[in-house]
């Protein structure tokens, strides 16, 4: 099959999280199940730039947070959070 063509195709990957993983597994159990994937795309999407770009890419992606957030910036936050599957209780 030529390049063109698989880069097409979808890529579909079973990952199994254990107790080896304890913080990851901590963060995804806590989610729904139709939300894990999208959840581990953007992780992956996050890891992916730290290794390519360092914490200067890092830090464009993801600043620290202030100590007190106005309002534009706390719906910013939860859209973001909302992008990523993440449901707040």
């Amino acid at each position: 099959m030529p390049a063109e063509a698989r880069s097409r195709d979808p890529l579909r990957a079973v990952v199994n999280i254990g107790p080896s993983q304890p913080e990851l597994l901590e963060d995804l159990v806590q989610l729904p199940k139709r939300s894990r994937a999208a959840r581990l795309r953007h992780l992956a999407a996050v890891g992916l730039l730290a290794i390519k770009g360092g914490a200067g890419a890092l830090a464009k992606v993801a600043p620290a947070p202030s100590t007190s957030p106005d309002a534009s910036a706390q719906r910013r936050r939860d859209r973001l959070v909302g992008r990523l599957g993440r449901v707040d209780d």
